[in-house]
């Protein structure tokens, strides 16, 4: 028999106070990730961070479950692994820092400028990472949400279609809408990742914030089919998609509203670049040109 240390996710739903145990995870790192996403669903206490949902825990057990759990790193019956597939990528957006050498650029519009400040907020939040899909989203034979390609971007529903999309999706995956933070910390990776591939510093934040027609699917790009492309069309550093459809982002909570990204397929790249943000208070209006931008 060995002793290990696991953390417990507690929820606040007992009558007595002290809460129950939802799950357990071999590291920390992993079960704030699923607080995170089973935030809501595990009726955790809105007023604590995700973290303060987690308590170490000693396990007394055989030499071979120790070993069984901490390799697989096993949440109840999900695993880390259930959590990536080949369509999701990691952003790791918690990497970004002030003192990044990207973000020693001095913007030279007020788009970028924007922009700068957007990521800075951001930054200053504690964005932490998350993984999106490469491509935008589209739906199989049976209605389901799928990231693949080949397939036309699924426009034409509301924000609150999204959101409930999203629960159905496949259970040991729970997808949620991306939030205003999260998009601009992708957009901020992006560009980094644009200057690692050989991107000049100014060339790369021209391309996000000020006209984003050699990323993306717009009425003006090369190639350009005025209408939607299949999804894994224009493939940049990994992601496809960028544009061709706007990206609906979580509501604010401040607000109430929610934040539209981007531009799409009969917009002018230099007037919706990808870094272009509009904010939207109708949940239930049908959206026939922009899709959920979600992450997990």
């Amino acid at each position: 028999m060995v002793t290990i240390t696991i953390y417990g996710i507690w929820t606040t739903d007992s009558t007595d106070g002290y809460g129950t145990i939802k799950a357990y995870a071999a590291t920390r790192e992993i079960a704030e990730e699923m607080s995170k996403h089973y935030h809501d669903e595990w009726n955790l206490d809105p007023i604590k961070t995700d973290d303060q949902h987690i308590r170490p825990l000693k396990l007394h057990c055989s030499d071979e479950m120790a070993e069984c759990f901490l390799k697989n790193q096993q949440i109840n019956n999900v695993t880390k692994s259930d959590i990536k597939d080949d369509s999701f990528v990691l952003v790791e957006a918690s990497k970004l820092s002030l003192e990044d050498d990207f973000l020693q650029y001095e913007p030279q519009t007020k788009a970028q400028e924007e922009f700068k400040k957007n990521l800075t907020s951001a930054i200053k939040s504690g964005v932490k990472d998350f993984y999106r899909p490469i491509y935008d989203p589209s739906v199989d034979e049976n209605g389901n949400i799928v990231f693949v390609a080949g397939k036309r971007p699924d426009v034409g529903h509301s924000y609150n279609w999204w959101v409930e999309a999203a629960k159905k999706y496949v259970s040991n995956r729970k997808i949620r809408l991306g939030t205003k933070n999260e998009y601009v910390a992708f957009l901020g990776v992006l560009i980094k990742k644009l200057i690692a591939s050989g991107w000049s510093a100014e060339d790369a934040w021209y391309v996000v914030c000020d006209d984003s027609k050699m990323l993306g699917h717009y009425w003006n790009s090369e190639n350009a089919k005025h209408d939607f492309e299949e999804t894994g069309s224009r493939e940049v550093c990994g992601f496809f998609d960028l544009a061709n459809t706007c990206k609906i982002l979580a509501r604010d909570d401040e607000t109430g509203g929610f934040w539209l990204a981007s531009g799409l397929c009969n917009h002018y790249s230099c007037k919706y670049p990808l870094a272009d943000l509009g904010f939207c208070y109708n949940r239930v209006s049908v959206s026939n040109y922009g899709v959920g931008w979600y992450v997990l």
